[in-house]
């Protein structure tokens, strides 16, 4: 595998193709994916356009409890993060939960 050279970072890869986040090798870790990577899966998982880090993700038209929950997979799937549901609430932002992937 050649592209553990670069850093020990080595993109996963799922059927859907490659997923927003690293696995370092060298210390069996997940990165943080960049706020670009992380904006642009979050607007995919909202059916939206593009989100920024400013964006209330509740506020955008069709949010429902199923964008909710894809959201809470998706963190917990891909970025190891685990939250309960009151846990989600107290974010407002995109910018809010891209902050708890480095807590």
């Amino acid at each position: 595998m050649g592209g553990r050279i670069l850093r020990n970072l080595q993109p996963l890869v799922c059927k859907a193709g490659i997923r927003e986040i690293w696995y370092n090798y060298a210390d069996d870790t997940m990165q943080r994916p960049s706020i670009e990577a992380f904006c642009a899966r979050i607007a995919d998982i909202l059916e939206t356009d593009s989100v920024s880090p400013d964006t209330d993700f509740r506020a955008l038209p069709g949010w429902c409890s199923l964008q909710a929950f894809g959201l809470l997979v998706y963190l917990e799937n891909d970025c190891g993060l685990s939250l309960d549901i009151s846990s989600f609430g107290r974010f407002a932002t995109v910018g809010d939960i891209y902050a708890a992937l480095g807590e």
